[in-house]
């Protein structure tokens, strides 16, 4: 997740997916490889325990040759209950 004030920055998991597997990039070792991040950030963040960072909004948008809009998603940031 990329943050702004009031602002994040969300994978579209399902659009990921889908450009992976047309790009034929079947493992996530190959997906890192072909974004330009390690396999093991790229595991952390699929998994939720990492967010989204610049390197991998740009590496994912040049290998996939897409729109930020089509891979990712802002929303307006939860609040924290206090």
């Amino acid at each position: 997740m990329i943050s702004e004030p009031g602002w994040d920055a969300v994978l579209r998991r399902d659009r990921y997916e889908l450009c992976c597997k047309r790009a034929g990039l079947e493992t996530e070792a190959d997906q890192a490889r072909a974004i330009g991040v390690s396999a093991s950030y790229l595991n952390r963040l699929l998994s939720g325990e990492r967010h989204l960072n610049r390197f991998f909004i740009a590496g994912a948008l040049r290998t996939f040759g897409c729109a930020f809009e089509d891979l990712f998603e802002v929303r307006p940031r939860r609040q924290e209950a206090a």
